[in-house]
C-alpha cells in the first residue's frame, strides 16, 4: 500500500516552538512542512500561494479571533483539511472551532511524536472532537536544576557545548552531562526538541534565542 505524504501548516506565535516541531518533522517520512507562521494571514496566505495543507496545526495561544479565521479558511476547501487545536488545559475553544470537523484538542505539552499522530488522525478524518492529554499529570516529574536550566538557554542562544564550558565556567565533559539529563527529563533526543518544548513550557522564551 503506498503511503500519503501528510503536509502539515503549523501557526504558533512561538518561534522556537514552530522551529522545533520542523526539525523534528524533517527527521519523519512521508511529512512535511506546507507553511509555518506566527500569524492566520500569514499561514493562509502561503497556502494559497503554495501547496495546500492536509493539516493545521494551529495553537490557541495565537488568538480566538486567529484560529476562528483559520478555521474559517479551511471551511473554503473543497478537501476539508484536518485542525489540530494545541490549548491549555483551562483555556476555553469558541463554539466556531469546537463544531469544525475533523478537529483535535490536544493538551498543549504533548510531545511531538504524539502530536504527529494526532496530524495523521485529524487527516483521516478520525481525531475526536474533545481534549486529548497525552502528556501524563506531570510533564517533568523531577524538575530541571538551575545548572540544567543555565545549560538550556544557553542552547536556545545557540552556543556549543565549548561556548557553554566557557560561559559557565565547566568542563565540555560537565556540560556534556548535564545536556543528556535534561533531555531524559524533557523526554526528547536532540537540542532543538529539548529548546522547543521548554519554550513551550514556559522554561524559556524566544528572545534567549540568536
Amino acid at each position: 500500500m503506498e503511503t500519503l505524504s501528510l503536509r502539515i501548516a503549523i501557526v504558533d506565535p512561538r518561534r522556537l516552538v514552530r522551529d522545533g516541531f520542523a526539525a523534528y518533522v524533517r527527521e519523519q517520512a512521508h511529512v512535511e512542512i506546507a507553511a509555518s507562521a506566527d500569524a492566520a494571514p500569514k499561514m493562509i496566505r502561503a497556502c494559497q500561494q503554495g501547496r495546500p495543507c492536509d493539516v493545521a496545526l494551529v495553537a490557541l495561544a495565537l488568538g480566538t479571533d486567529s484560529l476562528v479565521t483559520i478555521v474559517e479558511y479551511l471551511r473554503t476547501r473543497d478537501d476539508r483539511p484536518g485542525l489540530v487545536v494545541l490549548r491549555g488545559a483551562h483555556e476555553i475553544v469558541a463554539d466556531a472551532v469546537t463544531n469544525y470537523r475533523p478537529l483535535s484538542l490536544v493538551d498543549d505539552r504533548v510531545d511531538f511524536d504524539r502530536l504527529l499522530i494526532e496530524c495523521r488522525r485529524a487527516r483521516r478524518g478520525s481525531a475526536p472532537p474533545k481534549l486529548i492529554d497525552l502528556r501524563g499529570n506531570d510533564p517533568y516529574p523531577e524538575r530541571l536544576t538551575g545548572r540544567q536550566l543555565d545549560v538550556l538557554r544557553l542552547i536556545a542562544r545557540g552556543d556549543t557545548t565549548r561556548q557553554i564550558s566557557g560561559t559557565l565556567g565547566i568542563s565540555p565533559k560537565t556540560v556534556e552531562s548535564h545536556t543528556q539529563r535534561l533531555f531524559i527529563r524533557l523526554d526528547v533526543q536532540n537540542r532543538a526538541h529539548a529548546v522547543a518544548i521548554a519554550a513551550r513550557d514556559g522554561l524559556i522564551h524566544d528572545d534567549m534565542a540568536v
